[in-house]
C-alpha cells in the first residue's frame, strides 16, 4: 500500500461522497491532501500495517480513509504546527490496527484495548514519530473522562488528540447513518453537540465551523410518505427512553456500593453523562411526542426536518445507553456475579433494549420492575 494507491482509494472515495469532496475543495488542500499521503512512503512499515488493514478488514479502511482526509481541513483550520498535522493524518490511517488483533476476544469491553494493541503494535512495525503513536493511544479519549482506554479528561490531551477523536465520532455517525437513509456530514451536527455536552473547546468549534461553512445539505430520509411509520417509531422511541432512563439513578446508587475501580468509575461517570445530556436536551419530554404528533396529523412537512435531526439523536441515546450493559457485562465478568440490584437492573434494560428491537407494540411489553 504505497502513497500511489492511496491517492487513487482517497480519490475514489472523494467521486461518491459529494459531502466529503465540500470539505477538500481548493487547491490548496487537496495539494496538502497529496502531501499527507506522500507519508506513507517515508515511514518504514507504514505500508505494510495500512495494506494489512485495507486487505483484512476493508471496513476499517474506509473508515480510515474518510478519517483521514477530514484531518485535513481540520487541521488547516485549528491551526496546528505542520508536524502535528502529519501525525494527525497518518495516527487516521493506522489508528485501528489493532483491532485486527482482537478476532476471538469474548469480552464485553475488549474493543476498547484495540488503541493500547495499535499503539503497540506500530512501535513495534513501524517508524513513526511519537506523536503518531500518541495520538493513535487516545484517539477514543473524550474531553469529560468517559473515553477509553485510560478516561483522560481535555487537560491531559493535545489539539491533535482531540481532533481525531471528534473526527472518528464524526465518521461514526456518518457511515452508520448511511445504512439506514440518505444521510451527510451535516446530519451529525446536532449529534455532535448532543455528545458535548454545554462544553466546547476550540477543536470542536473548529469541526463544527468546517461543517457549517461547506454548507452541505442535510440528508432526507423522511419521504412524505414515509413520514407516519417514522413518526410512530420517534414516539415509541421516547416512551423506551424514558423507561430507560429511570434506570441510571438506582444504577449510579448501585454502582456507589462496590469497589471504585475503573470500569465502575466510567459506568457511573456516563450514566451521570447521559442523565444530563437527555434532560437538558428535552429529546425525551411528553410535550416533544405530541410536537411529533401534532405534526403527523397536519401533515406538516416543514417540521419532517426537525423530527429527522430527533429521530438521529435518540439512535445515539440508544447507542450511548448500550454502552451500560456491556459495562455491566464485564463488571460480572470481572467479579463473577453481579449484586443483585444491578442484575436485576441489567435484565430490565436488556428487555428495553430486545422489545426496540422486536418493534412489535406495547402490547408485547416485558413488565419491568423499576
Amino acid at each position: 500500500m504505497d502513497s500511489s494507491r492511496l491517492l487513487i482509494d482517497l480519490g475514489t472515495l472523494l467521486a461518491r461522497s459529494r459531502d466529503l469532496r465540500k470539505l477538500l475543495q481548493g487547491e490548496r488542500l487537496q495539494a496538502a491532501l497529496k502531501a499527507r499521503c506522500a507519508l506513507v512512503d517515508e515511514h518504514a512499515g507504514v505500508p505494510g500495517v495500512l495494506g494489512a488493514i485495507a486487505r483484512e478488514r476493508p471496513d476499517l479502511y474506509e473508515f480510515a480513509l474518510w478519517a483521514a482526509a477530514l484531518t485535513v481541513p481540520l487541521a488547516e483550520a485549528l491551526p496546528i504546527p505542520a508536524q502535528e498535522g502529519d501525525a494527525l493524518f497518518l495516527a487516521a490511517l493506522l489508528q485501528d490496527c489493532g483491532l485486527l488483533r482482537l478476532t476471538g476476544r469474548q469480552t464485553p469491553l475488549a474493543h476498547e484495548q484495540h488503541p493500547v494493541l495499535s499503539q503497540q503494535h506500530l512501535e513495534n512495525q513501524c517508524r513513526v514519530p511519537e506523536q503518531v503513536t500518541q495520538c493513535v493511544l487516545h484517539q477514543h479519549e473524550r474531553y469529560d473522562g468517559t473515553g477509553f482506554p485510560s478516561g483522560k479528561l481535555e487537560t491531559e490531551l493535545s489539539d491533535a488528540e482531540l481532533a481525531l477523536g471528534l473526527i472518528n465520532e464524526l465518521v461514526r455517525i456518518r457511515l452508520s447513518g448511511a445504512t439506514v437513509g440518505n444521510h451527510t456530514l451535516s446530519d451529525a451536527t446536532p449529534i455532535l453537540r448532543f455528545n458535548q455536552g454545554p462544553y466546547f473547546n476550540a477543536v470542536c468549534r473548529q469541526l463544527l465551523a468546517l461543517l457549517a461553512a461547506a454548507e452541505i445539505p442535510p440528508g432526507d430520509a423522511w419521504a412524505t410518505e414515509k413520514a407516519p411509520a417514522h413518526i410512530h417509531e420517534l414516539t415509541e422511541d421516547i416512551g423506551l427512553l424514558q423507561r430507560w432512563m429511570q434506570q441510571l439513578e438506582p444504577l449510579k446508587k448501585a454502582l456507589g456500593g462496590l469497589t471504585m475501580t475503573p470500569n465502575v468509575a466510567r459506568c457511573r461517570l456516563i450514566a451521570q453523562a447521559l442523565q444530563h445530556a437527555a434532560a437538558s436536551s428535552g429529546i425525551i419530554d411528553v410535550s416533544t411526542v405530541r410536537w411529533a404528533e401534532h405534526a403527523a396529523s397536519n401533515q406538516l412537512t416543514e417540521a419532517f426536518g426537525e423530527l429527522q435531526e430527533l429521530q438521529a439523536l435518540h439512535q445515539e441515546l440508544f447507542h450511548r445507553l448500550g454502552w451500560i450493559t456491556d459495562f455491566l457485562d464485564e463488571l460480572e465478568m470481572e467479579s463473577g456475579e453481579l449484586t443483585k440490584p444491578l442484575n436485576a437492573l441489567r435484565q430490565n434494560m436488556r428487555a428495553l433494549n430486545e422489545h426496540r428491537a422486536r418493534r412489535r407494540g406495547e402490547d408485547d411489553f416485558i413488565v419491568m420492575d423499576v
